[in-house]
């Protein structure tokens, strides 16, 4: 009988946190995330090939005029935004304020896992388009194997079912990237002016 009732005293006082969420800002028009260098094509994918990599990129696929990259050791929450999270235990008391993005990770096993697509276009023998798109998949769930799952790319969003809402929070979360990622790889791309 005593099992019981400490089981039924802890469900009732997890049915008192209570949480708040805000979901990310999601962003309407996105840039192309394209330019042109003015650098032969196979200069510019050389550089690449060397920058990335230093920058925490991992390369997956080298072609002649794409190159894959996966995010490496790039944090989650760098690369994307679900929004901020505030869970209140009953005394009141924050057990977490933040991103929720930093929350899946440290209570849900979550996971980012994704790819960076970079296009090369040789426009003539000095001049090469680069264009980035990013593949995002995010994970969370509990141990009991319940997960909620995001994929969006470049630009995009997803909203998805979480098996963990807090009271006082709605059942979904939204997830964007927050495009420092693509950023990143265009700046790597650039010509410094000389």
């Amino acid at each position: 009988m005593r099992p019981l009732l400490l089981v039924a005293v802890s469900l009732m006082l997890a049915a008192c946190v209570t949480g708040a969420y805000r979901p990310p800002q999601v962003p309407g028009e996105q840039p192309a995330y394209a330019i042109t260098v003015e650098q032969p094509q196979r200069q510019v994918r050389q550089r690449l090939l060397t920058a990335l990599p230093e920058a925490g990129f991992v390369l997956r696929s080298d072609g002649d005029h794409e190159l894959v990259f996966g995010f490496g050791e790039w944090s989650p929450a760098r690369l994307i935004d679900c929004g901020r999270l505030r869970v209140r235990q009953p005394s009141g008391s924050p057990t977490f304020t933040g991103d929720y993005v930093r929350y899946a990770l440290e209570a849900q096993d979550g996971k980012l896992r994704g790819r960076i697509v970079v296009t090369l276009d040789e426009l003539g023998d000095r001049r090469t388009g680069v264009r980035v798109r990013a593949d995002y998949r995010f994970t969370a769930g509990r141990p009991s194997g319940r997960v909620s799952e995001w994929r969006f790319e470049t630009g995009s969003s997803d909203t998805a079912l979480v098996t963990d809402a807090v009271r006082g929070t709605p059942h979904t979360r939204t997830c964007v990237p927050t495009h420092d990622a693509e950023r990143k790889v265009l700046e790597r791309a650039r010509v410094p002016a000389s």
